[in-house]
């Protein structure tokens, strides 16, 4: 058996108080941590609120999202002292940074960033509809924002919800979004209505020449419409329409718009088509003579 003199066990006696407390320090330093952290968040979003004179974005306790203000938003145009380059579309916050040679200080379009300019998306002035007011635009307008926020969903990150015209200061929609969201489904009614018309009655071919004017005809493949039958052209008046297009319509069978009719003429009865000027009625082509 082996005996430890005094000297020896009054040593490790010593040694072990030292690393009892060592270990008691360390639990104390990993116990501290959480709110060292926090102390070091506090000072860093003081740091910030100095230096940029607003608040930082909050998380909204109801939907999870980063909600941001239009003032805090202005903190993000890309330049020198700014946080990052951020835009916003239909109330939706984008980091851009990705594009800064498009939409930093020096690109084509930094108008656009730090801000919600939804209007001029679709009007493209950039001197007086910087914003996100959407009044007197057309329904059909609406699918062209539509498609421009998908373009920014799928290549830049999403950040966070933009208080204001479309979302409220908790990231919940408000009434401009739902008309917004209301006028857009107009929008694709219409515009499926309009692709059917297509098939209906197939857009022409078009060709000009100065001097010579517009030539239009018609084929098996006009207007991207492939079919089994080529068609004339008339100048058509669709109902509710602004303006007249040229349309490839049936000269055989039963009308479009009406396969239990009697006649065999195809729409050649049909009042909303005209024939062109100096045109043989049954010609696959017409020339436009320019006025």
């Amino acid at each position: 058996m082996e005996f430890f003199t005094f000297v020896q066990i009054k040593t490790m006696y010593y040694k072990a108080i030292s690393i009892s407390s060592l270990m008691v320090a360390i639990l104390a330093v990993f116990a501290l941590l959480p709110a060292f952290e926090e102390h070091r968040n506090r000072v860093t979003r003081l740091g910030r609120n100095l230096l940029y004179g607003d608040d930082e974005p909050n998380e909204s306790t109801t939907t999870g999202d980063i909600v941001m203000t239009k003032q805090q938003l202005l903190s993000y145009d890309g330049g020198p002292k700014s946080r990052g380059l951020y835009l916003a579309v239909l109330g939706k916050i984008y980091d851009v940074s990705a594009g800064a040679k498009h939409y930093g200080p020096n690109g084509g379009y930094h108008a656009f960033a730090a801000k919600d300019a939804s209007r001029a998306y679709v009007t493209g002035q950039f001197d007086t509809d910087l914003t996100d007011n959407l009044d007197e635009l057309q329904d059909t307008d609406m699918l062209q924002l539509d498609e421009w926020q998908n373009f920014y969903e799928e290549k830049y990150k999403y950040i966070g919800k933009l208080v204001g015209h479309f979302y409220d200061k908790l990231g919940k929609p408000t009434n401009n979004l739902k008309t917004f969201e209301k006028r857009l489904d107009t929008a694709l009614g219409l515009r499926t209505e309009q692709l059917d018309d297509n098939n209906l009655y197939p857009p022409c071919n078009a060709a000009w020449a100065e001097g010579k004017g517009s030539t239009v005809w018609c084929s098996n493949e006009s207007g991207g419409i492939k079919r089994d039958w080529v068609g004339v052209p008339r100048s058509y008046f669709k109902p509710g329409s602004k303006h007249a297009r040229c349309a490839c319509v049936k000269t055989t069978g039963k009308p479009s718009n009406d396969p239990q009719a009697s006649t065999e003429n195809g729409d050649l009865n049909n009042p909303h088509f005209q024939l062109y000027k100096n045109c043989d009625p049954l010609s696959v082509a017409c020339k436009i003579d320019s006025d």
